[in-house]
């Protein structure tokens, strides 16, 4: 009878594999308990070096290489804790754990693009997975996606409506696409569910304030107020909105009061001058005056670079009649401005050189205000009544119509004046032939 035998070696040996696999994941398990306590002590060196012996008798150990990545990003190891998490990943592409802690890692690394690439393919498997849309708004803002942003923060009310952030954050993308009055709505909402969120009041009352919304921006700042008494910032945005409205006596109050509290930067000097200087203004205060001089001085002392506070200096000194050092400020001032308060600068030298009967030095800088700003149909008849002055009676008609044509909207009695300039002269003109 033929005898059948069986070869048990590799039954023995596979069942050997299977068993010691078994005990390496068992030990793996308990190793990773052992490691989470390190974590949560924060004992980041000793964690790590668990989790290296792991990874090296297990490379493919998923949960290992997921803590080594946790425990490198927690010491700003942000490469190395990628390299381990991407490892991750590629052994479970469709991990959102995984997705998610490896985009949020390239996103405080900096890595912007690559963050934006991970979290848009974890949006893909889950778009409702709430940590994946604050990541990836968090990301959108970052990269100026203002469209895509608010689109992101709108899933996000729509799961949780009772959250100021959300609110606060769709504001923002409103107020950079340049729809401010959306943005308004969206503040207003952020601030009614969190009246305390002083970063959300700044901003409020700042949209309401170059909306020239000026009692709205006021309260708004008022409301703040109440809950943070000392606070420069607001004491100085409510300075601005009674600066922008004339009232130099409350603007004045409020920009001292954060004086009082510390702010003594070159800012908030130079406000205080300019409230000096336009309350002087109105009451032909010669104090006013000197108390301008004294804290746009100090003003400047701080920041020589602030052609704002020169030209102001200027402005002071010419309404002193002190025009020597009036034109060096404003001399000083339009070396400095970059922007579109030269032309006015240029205006103001213009100015106080014709009040010294400097007609050519009057002249020039009408004109080179005047490219600067061609659009300020004034200077054209300013330059007019020097070149009248001048006794250049050709191009004071050429400019004075030139002012005409294109001035229906500028001061009444400026074209009065032009109008009877240009028969006067024409007259002068025909009686000289």
């Amino acid at each position: 009878m033929m005898r059948i035998r069986f070869n048990f070696l590799p039954i023995f040996f596979l069942i050997v594999i299977v068993t010691v696999s078994n005990y390496c994941q068992e030990n793996a398990g308990e190793n990773l308990n052992g490691i989470k306590l390190l974590m949560i002590d924060g004992k980041y060196s000793e964690s790590i070096k668990e989790l290296n012996s792991i990874i090296e008798k297990d490379s493919a150990n998923v949960q290992a290489l997921y803590y080594l990545g946790l425990n490198y990003e927690s010491i700003s190891s942000f490469d190395k804790a990628a390299a381990a998490l991407s490892s991750a990943v590629l052994l479970k592409p469709d991990d959102i754990r995984l997705l998610l802690s490896l985009g949020s890692n390239y996103f405080s690394a900096g890595l912007i693009n690559n963050a934006d690439t991970v979290l848009s393919k974890a949006f893909l498997l889950d778009s409702t997975a709430k940590q994946i849309q604050l990541m990836l708004g968090k990301v959108y803002m970052s990269e100026k996606k203002w469209d895509a942003a608010k689109s992101i923060y709108a899933r996000l009310v729509k799961s949780d409506s009772s959250n100021s952030y959300f609110y606060e954050q769709i504001a923002k993308c409103e107020e950079q696409l340049g729809n401010l009055t959306e943005a308004v709505a969206g503040y207003k909402i952020a601030n009614s569910l969190n009246p305390k969120n002083i970063n959300t009041i700044l901003e409020l009352s700042y949209l309401l304030y170059i909306q020239n919304q000026f009692k709205p921006a006021i309260k708004i700042v008022d409301s703040g107020l109440t809950y943070y008494p000392n606070s420069i910032s607001l004491l100085e945005r409510k300075g601005d909105i009674y600066l922008k409205i004339s009232d130099y006596d409350s603007a004045l109050y409020n920009y001292n009061s954060a004086l009082m509290l510390g702010d003594s930067s070159s800012d908030n000097l130079k406000n205080v001058g300019i409230c000096f200087y336009w309350r002087g203004q109105k009451s032909l205060s010669n104090s006013d005056y000197l108390s301008a001089i004294n804290f746009l001085n100090h003003s400047i002392e701080i920041n020589s670079k602030d052609a704002t506070a020169f030209f102001y200096l200027g402005a002071v000194y010419k309404a002193q009649g002190k025009h020597k050092e009036s034109v060096e400020n404003f001399i000083q001032a339009s070396a400095l401005l970059k922007n579109e308060f030269l032309a006015d600068t240029y205006t103001q030298i213009g100015a106080v050189y014709q009040l010294d009967g400097k007609y050519n030095y009057a002249l020039e800088y009408y004109k080179d205000a005047l490219r600067e700003n061609p659009s300020n149909k004034s200077l054209l008849f300013y330059i007019a009544a020097v070149y009248d002055k001048l006794k250049n009676t050709k191009y004071a008609l050429t400019f004075y119509n030139r002012f005409l044509s294109g001035s229906n909207s500028a001061d009444k009695k400026l074209i009065e004046f032009a109008k009877n300039k240009i028969l006067e002269l024409k007259d002068k003109n025909s009686k000289h032939k």
